[in-house]
């Protein structure tokens, strides 16, 4: 599975959460509003130096940044066994997978937050205009 849209995608969650516009951030990384929202639609294939420079606008580190767009493919991947493994029916699984399941839906959880507050920004932008 491609991870670039799903990259761009969670850049563009945690940008819009912190209430910046593209051309925001592609001023910051001295790169072309162009260039940049194709970032977000996953049509560029980022360098690990881009990465790094976007995941620091974010306060993150790059594996951070990462990590959540692979732990975000693997939970909509396993959703299933994640919902059953929520209900108790862990069977034999181990400590190391019951601890990699909290961990993904912890990284789900703060996803969600992020999209929360980027939905907060929009409602107050939009009520800003009425």
């Amino acid at each position: 599975m491609d991870l670039l849209p799903t990259i761009g995608n969670r850049i563009r969650l945690f940008r819009t959460a912190k209430g910046l516009t593209q051309e925001n951030i592609a001023e910051m990384l001295k790169m072309s509003v162009s260039w940049y929202a194709k970032v977000e639609r996953g049509e560029i294939d980022l360098s690990i130096s881009h990465i790094e420079q976007i995941a620091k606008i974010h306060n993150l580190s790059a594996g951070d940044l990462l990590k959540i767009a692979e732990n975000q493919n693997t939970f909509n991947n396993t959703n299933h066994n994640v919902v059953n493994n929520v209900n108790g029916n862990y069977g034999s699984i181990t400590v190391q997978e019951k601890n990699d399941k909290i961990e993904s839906l912890e990284t789900t959880l703060k996803e969600m937050k992020l999209l929360f507050e980027s939905l907060l920004v929009r409602i107050e932008q939009v009520e800003k205009r009425k």
